[in-house]
This record gives structure tokens, sequence and C-alpha cells, in this order.
């Protein structure tokens, strides 16, 4: 797999992120970067940060809306804990390719103007090296650099791997993200001025087994739809194998590529004593459920992250997105 992480930042799910991430107020709407489509404004200061498989080289897409300069993009190494390079914003509204963090050495300058307070979708590629490192970055979908660096893009540390990349409070507002590496033979490179569409349950699908919070298994899918999601209503049972399993809306009309599907739920047990479960996909009328969780007495997110489709292991369509069915599995 070479798709490492998308995020639509409709879920208000800190654990995502590396320990000490800045709070965000997710799910907004009021501006967002694409018709119908979730945004999250910093409301403390820090970088977001999210750990990856290390990568030799690692591609990033990300929809920034700072409010002037701004550090926006930066990869990390060494357990995150290296910062090797940094894009950002200067003072002159034109991006910079640094070494280390905004303040570090500056590698390359590029010549377009990002106006401040306006979305852009901003791509870069990285690879780490004393010499021959690679800072490429790209402005909404472009297939021209905007930055086309090669030189020294190592700032310290020991390892050559990108494991972490991060934003920070400076862009203000922060939309679309995805992260992915070359090593696979699909989705290995520049994805473009993409969209993650977040789509919660809308209906019961084909299996209603659990017992949800209101005392029974009808409409369980309305214990498992807000947006970010709520822990006061949960579906559950004590029955090994026993399912839910929940339609969800059609991706807008516009839609033609999907390059993954990121399947998320909030899960925990009630009491002492071991518990499991797993996230299903139903696609094409058969569930998909490959991984056991752990569970605790704390609420964690569980992700299955499909970049082809499970019923075809090729590029998933518009129309098994759109009849797919998304739950959980007591394991």
């Amino acid at each position: 797999m070479t798709l490492l992480y998308m995020d639509g930042f409709a879920h208000g799910q800190a654990g995502r992120y590396i320990a000490g991430a800045p709070t965000l107020n997710y799910a907004q709407t009021a501006s967002p970067r694409t018709s119908s489509g979730y945004y999250a404004t910093f409301s403390t200061g820090g970088d977001l940060k999210r750990a990856v498989t290390a990568s030799a080289e690692t591609f990033t897409g990300l929809g920034v809306k700072p409010t002037g300069a701004a550090s926006l993009i930066s990869f990390w190494g060494d357990a995150g804990a290296t910062q090797h390079v940094t894009i950002a914003v200067n003072g002159s509204g034109l991006l910079e390719a640094r070494r280390g963090s905004s303040a570090g050495t500056l590698l390359a300058t590029g010549t377009t103007v990002i106006a401040a307070n306006a979305w852009r979708y901003i791509e870069a590629r990285v690879t780490v090296a004393d010499s021959g490192g690679i800072v490429q970055v790209r402005i909404n979908g472009a297939t021209t650099p905007d930055i086309d660096f090669t030189g020294d893009t190592k700032n310290a540390g020991t390892n050559t791997t990108v494991d972490a990349v991060s934003t920070s409070n400076a862009a203000s507002s922060v939309a679309d993200w995805y992260i992915l590496n070359a090593l696979g033979a699909v989705k290995n490179t520049w994805l473009g001025d993409v969209a993650v569409r977040t789509l919660t349950p809308s209906g019961d699908g084909t299996s209603s087994q659990l017992v949800g919070s209101d005392g029974n298994s009808v409409n369980n899918y309305q214990q498992a739809d807000e947006i970010p999601p709520s822990s006061a209503d949960y579906n559950g049972s004590s029955t090994v194998g026993q399912k839910d399993t929940y339609i969800v809306p059609d991706l807008p009309a516009a839609v033609t590529t999907v390059h993954g599907v990121h399947v998320a739920a909030l899960m925990a047990k009630s009491d002492a004593g071991a518990a499991s479960a797993k996230v299903v996909t139903r696609v094409a009328g058969t569930d998909y459920a490959p991984d056991t969780t752990t569970l605790s007495t704390t609420y964690t997110e569980t992700i299955k992250l499909w970049e082809t489709s499970p019923a075809t292991s090729t590029a998933w369509s518009v129309a098994e997105v759109n009849g797919m069915e998304i739950g959980m599995e007591v394991a």
C-alpha cells in the first residue's frame, strides 16, 4: 500500500495524531474549500503531526488557508523527532522550502503569490539526503512545480526517511489531507487537487444485530451518524459474530475518481475481561473485516484504509462506494 493517510477533518479524534497535538475546531462548514466539504480551524497552537510508515520518498497534499506568513507543511524523521523540511509562506506571500523549521536554511523560493485568507491546495514531494535530496511543491493541482529543489535536505538526526508529516496552527484552516509514499504500484505519486469526502451512516444496511443505546436494533444508524461523533450514542453486543452495517450517502455527482476509502469506527468495551471487534466494509454483497482490534473501556478509533476495492483488488469505482455499507462486528 502506498496511500498512507487521508483526513477530511470532520472526526474530532486527536488520537490520530502524535501526542501533544493542538486543539482543532473540527467539522467547520462556513467557508469550505470545496462544495459541501469540511475543514478544521486551530484553536490552540502547535504542530498537528501524523506518524506514517517510514519512506524514502513521501508525497502529501493539504488544503490550507493561511492568514499571512505561515509554516504550512513539515516533513520529519527519526520517529518524528527531526524536522527535515518545511514548506512555508513568507512575508511576500511566496512559498519557501527550508531545511529544518520555517526559520531554517532557505533552500528555494516559489514565484506564485499565496493570497492571505484564501484556500490553496499545496502538494509537496520530499526525499531526505545530505546531497541529492528533493523538494518539489505544486499548487492547486498544477503539474509544473512552484518549487523544484535538489540538494541537501537532511537537517540532522540519523535516518534519511520521512516518518511523520505535520501542519501547524499558522495555516489557520486546513482541509483534504493525504499522505502517500512511492513504494507501491498505485497511488505512488502526485494525486493532484483532491477532496476527502466524509460519508456518515444514513440508513440501516444488511445487518442490524447490535443493540443501540436507545434499547433496540431499529434505526441503529442513528446512533452512529453524528459529525463529530458522540459517545452518548452507541450500538453494541456481547455476542461474537454479531454486527451492524450501515448504508452511506452517494458521493457528489461530480466525483469520477476514488483514490481510496478510509473506514473509521470508535469502539470500546463496557466491562472487565477481554473483548475485541472489527471494522466491516461491505462491497458488492460481501463483508470484509480482515483486522481485529483489542478493545479497552475508553473509546478509541480504528481505521481501515482500502487503497483498492476489497471486492476486485483494483481501483474503487464510484458505484462501489455509493453501494458500500460500513459497520462493526463483535470479534
